[in-house]
């Protein structure tokens, strides 16, 4: 069995998947990555999420959120995936967060997000 793992706030999560509303309500809000510091789009992601996992005794946990929890929960759920959030993007706002980042990437040491 793979192990899938996130440890951001609102604590770690083994195996985290993520519950959305059968016709979720789309938000679309700026949205940033630790992968590229200093750049944000907008993204849509729906505005309510329930992150199902285990906490690091196993336990089963479940976190609900609105908002920003509720985007912070799918984006960390993503990376376990293998998906970041430029998959979300068309190619021109690819570029466009790239030539964002680009600009401020040397304010941020080498061993970022360290």
């Amino acid at each position: 069995m793979s192990r899938r793992l996130w440890t951001r706030a609102p604590g770690p999560r083994l195996q985290p998947t993520i519950a959305l509303a059968a016709e979720p309500e789309e938000e679309i809000l700026g949205e940033g990555c630790l992968s590229l510091p200093g750049a944000n789009l907008p993204v849509s992601r729906p505005g309510f999420a329930v992150c199902h996992g285990y906490n690091q005794f196993g336990e089963p946990i479940k976190v609900a959120g609105t908002g920003t929890l509720a985007r912070c929960l799918q984006h960390e759920t993503d990376h376990v995936n293998g998906i970041v959030m430029e998959d979300h993007l068309t190619a021109a706002e690819r570029r466009d967060i790239h030539r964002q980042h680009k600009k401020v990437a040397k304010q941020y040491p080498s061993s970022w997000p360290a």
